[in-house]
């Protein structure tokens, strides 16, 4: 009896060590915290995100990661900071309303580039004329590769803001 507990103990043990990995793994992104009054982007002048701040660590292109989803309308901005790469070259996210039980429609795609030219350096989409819903982003490409599961990304700071009045 005393060796089977041993045995289901380290499969126990094995199973909790390898979700916690895939948990905590490579694709992870940082938790977002709610912000009143953030200080604006670096590199950008005047701009104060109205939603949320979050980070960015090892997302594999084509993994399928996405943000958190924010409420919104009209208009919705998304900002990195500091962004990290192989290449150092790009990053493609894509804008989607979630929509329960249907697939969700996107709303384009933004390249930014800037990020990368230095650790203090920005670069933003924004979308215009949307439904009111609720929205997130995914990781279209990463230095201009979609799906090859070649390259992660990681951001400083992504900063969501849901206004335009900045």
């Amino acid at each position: 009896m005393r060796a089977s507990l041993t045995t289901r103990t380290r499969i126990a043990l094995a199973v909790g060590l390898l979700l916690a990995s895939a948990i905590g793994g490579a694709q992870t992104a940082g938790a977002a915290s709610p912000t009143a009054d953030p200080a604006p982007a670096a590199g950008i002048t005047g701009v104060h995100p109205m939603n949320w701040t979050s980070d960015i660590e090892n997302v594999l292109s084509g993994s399928g990661w996405s943000s958190r989803r924010w409420a919104d309308e009209q208009y919705t901005e998304v900002i990195f900071t500091g962004c990290h790469s192989v290449l150092n070259k790009s990053v493609s996210i894509e804008l989607h309303r979630d929509i329960s039980a249907a697939p969700d429609p996107s709303y384009g795609t933004k390249k930014l580039t800037n990020c990368f030219t230095s650790s203090g350096a920005s670069s933003a989409g924004e979308w215009t004329g949307l439904p009111k819903g609720n929205y997130y982003f995914t990781i279209a490409d990463i230095d201009g590769v979609g799906t090859a599961w070649t390259d992660s990304v990681s951001v400083d700071v992504v900063y969501q803001d849901t206004t335009a009045a900045d």
